[in-house]
């Protein structure tokens, strides 16, 4: 069994990991070879978020484009796909979704060229505006693909309205490395006091980590931060912090100024392995998208042992945050301001609980781990072959 997966772009750290593990399983086992493009480099969008570390990416792999994603020509990557997989002699060819139009030709290639098709997909219904032929396009692709790898159930209900059989959903979950993210998060704890004061952190912080666009939400996030601060008595003892860059930066911070918001915090943009440093300053992490595929910063958040505020728009939340007596954290409606401030407010009441929330979120995230990633997917390989 021969398996050749496409993918956007180098820089995913997160699924590095799991490419590695699957080439790992490949060799031990010698059950099936295994081989990835990619199709890029990076996004331009993720230019200030760190660099690629390639000693990370321990599977072989193809680089179509030494480029941006945003710059890759439609027929170029066609004509580098349809040659790679009869080069690889490929009898399972995972794609990307349908998010590429050059992956649209690709599908139809293999179909009629009897290759096996597997769609890994990220995405859900609510995430971008939909066009109705384009949504045909998805219907037509979904119909010919032979299973899908999915990260959530989000993504699972979407792909079942396209026209996808419940039985075709041959895995439904997502990991990062969880054990350096953890290893890097105790190394983070060593000075962690110096470092809030070296930075002028507050005694308590919500924190946001991630791209400043659009649909992070990110006024209203603030804004239900000034609401909870002024509502709880000891609201002044809270700070946000904010990590990353992007296009809304400058806006965000007039609108701080404008508002008098205190007691926030903009921090620059990280890689990855920073992030656990960076939660390691806060005590919750917020989480307000209007619209997010999963929202792996959560997984993140979680494997740190910090208890979470996450919109109900994003596709883990269902999955990853347990509210009640015993949860981790909280989901709130990411239109609602005054329900997200109340949410926060919640939070401020509760420092008590945050030990027992984290004990939590480390219990659900045992569940996606890059070990059961791996062997789900390797078990759709075998499914989708043995059809």
């Amino acid at each position: 069994m021969r398996v050749l997966f496409v993918h956007q772009f180098l820089w995913a750290h997160y699924k590095a990991k799991h490419f590695s593990d699957l080439f790992a399983i490949s060799q031990k086992t010698k059950e099936f070879d295994f081989h990835v493009l990619q199709m890029s480099r990076t996004e331009a969008t993720r230019i200030n978020i760190g660099a690629i570390d390639e000693n990370y990416h321990q599977y072989n792999y193809d680089l179509l484009y030494d480029d941006y994603l945003e710059n890759t020509p439609f027929w170029g990557k066609v004509k580098k796909m349809y040659a790679k997989i009869n080069e690889f002699k490929a009898d399972i060819v995972v794609l990307p979704g349908y998010f590429d139009p050059s992956t649209w030709l690709i599908y139809l290639y293999c179909k009629l060229a009897g290759v096996k098709t597997i769609m890994f997909i990220d995405s859900g219904e609510t995430d971008n505006k939909k066009v109705w032929y384009k949504e045909l396009i998805k219907k037509i692709i979904v119909k010919l693909t032979d299973g899908f790898l999915s990260i959530g159930p989000a993504t699972d209900q979407y792909l079942l309205k396209l026209g996808a059989k419940k039985e075709q959903i041959l895995m439904s979950r997502n990991a990062l490395d969880n054990g350096e993210i953890r290893r890097q998060y105790e190394l983070s704890r060593i000075n962690k006091i110096e470092r809030k004061k070296a930075l002028g952190v507050n005694k308590f912080n919500f924190i946001f980590v991630g791209r400043l666009i659009d649909f992070k939400n990110l006024f209203i996030m603030l804004e239900a931060f000034d609401k909870a601060s002024k509502k709880h008595p000891e609201g002044s003892d809270w700070g946000f912090l904010l990590v990353g860059d992007g296009p809304l930066e400058e806006d965000l911070k007039a609108f701080v100024t404008k508002k008098e918001i205190k007691n926030v915090l903009f921090l620059p943009p990280c890689e990855w392995i920073e992030v656990p440093w960076n939660l390691s300053l806060g005590d919750v992490l917020v989480l307000a998208s209007y619209s997010e595929p999963w929202g792996f910063v959560v997984n993140e958040a979680l494997i740190c042992g910090k208890p979470v505020i996450v919109s109900n728009h994003c596709g883990c939340a269902s999955s990853l945050v347990k509210e009640g007596k015993n949860g981790n954290g909280y989901t709130f409606n990411p239109y609602n301001t005054s329900e997200l401030a109340d949410k926060m407010v919640l939070m401020m009441a509760n420092r008590e609980k945050f030990e027992a929330m984290g004990k939590k979120g480390i219990e659900i995230i045992k569940d996606y781990s890059p070990e059961k990633v791996a062997a789900e997917t390797v078990a759709a390989f075998k499914k989708v072959y043995s059809k």
